[in-house]
């Protein structure tokens, strides 16, 4: 019969795992606070654009396109965001979770 040598080190796997798991959302929250940002000033940029093309209306179409594909990529960030304080927020009782039982 053969035992399992469990040393400390071992038991803080889970632990390791949870905080890299916790860096990351934390890492990809800021990324997502970034992009909406840059979303936002695309936005704005291609908006100005519109507004200064006067009738070129083949020009216009593209940018009104551009413009509306933007909003969509605009507001699906701002879904993801909005989630991301629970998952956050999940896996940080998990890794309390985690340190209180070890």
């Amino acid at each position: 019969m053969s035992t399992i040598n469990r040393t400390p080190a071992a038991g803080l796997d889970p632990i390791r795992k949870a905080i890299k798991t916790l860096d990351r959302l934390v890492k990809e929250e800021a990324s997502y606070h970034v992009e909406l940002a840059d979303q936002k000033r695309r936005i704005i940029k291609t908006e100005e654009r519109i507004k200064s093309l006067g009738e070129n209306a083949e020009e216009e179409g593209n940018e009104i396109w551009m413009l509306k594909q933007e909003r969509m990529a605009c507001a699906e960030t701002e879904r993801v965001l909005e989630t991301m304080p629970k998952v956050t927020r999940g896996a940080m009782q998990k890794l309390e979770e985690l340190v209180v039982s070890y």
